[in-house]
């Protein structure tokens, strides 16, 4: 039996397979480009359920979730993504974002409590959402 031909076309069907993975997440990062969520969506759990803990497609997937309206489920997303990277800026930013969406400016600046500017500044967007409600 030719060992070196069995060796090499099982390094070629084992780099195939690693590379399957990355090419879900290349391929779900596109359709999120074009606005084809639900196919993003799918490709996207498809890379997480190879490799989950992943925190750019972990981060994909709560894009693709804001987009489709499912805020509650983005913010799990990004809510668990501080607390196993808590040195990610981004998924910070993006609960923020959803909080205040929500109206929930408090909680959506107190995401960083060390940050002691943080409850003057949600003071003044609290201000000025409420005079856009009064006067829009």
């Amino acid at each position: 039996m030719n060992y070196s031909v069995l060796l090499a076309a099982l390094a070629v069907f084992a780099g195939s397979v690693l590379a399957a993975p990355a090419d879900d997440l290349k391929e779900a990062q596109r359709l999120y480009g074009q606005g084809k969520l639900a196919p993003a969506l799918e490709k996207v759990d498809a890379y997480l359920s190879a490799e989950p803990r992943d925190p750019q497609g972990r981060f994909l997937r709560g894009l693709v979730l804001t987009e489709q309206k499912k805020s509650a489920d983005a913010i799990q997303v990004f809510t668990r993504l501080t607390e196993d990277f808590p040195e990610l800026a981004e998924p910070y930013n993006n609960l923020a974002v959803l909080y205040a969406a929500q109206g929930n400016y408090e909680r959506a600046l107190q995401l960083d409590r060390n940050n002691a500017s943080a409850k003057t500044k949600s003071a003044k967007v609290k201000e000025l959402f409420d005079a856009q409600r009064v006067n829009p």
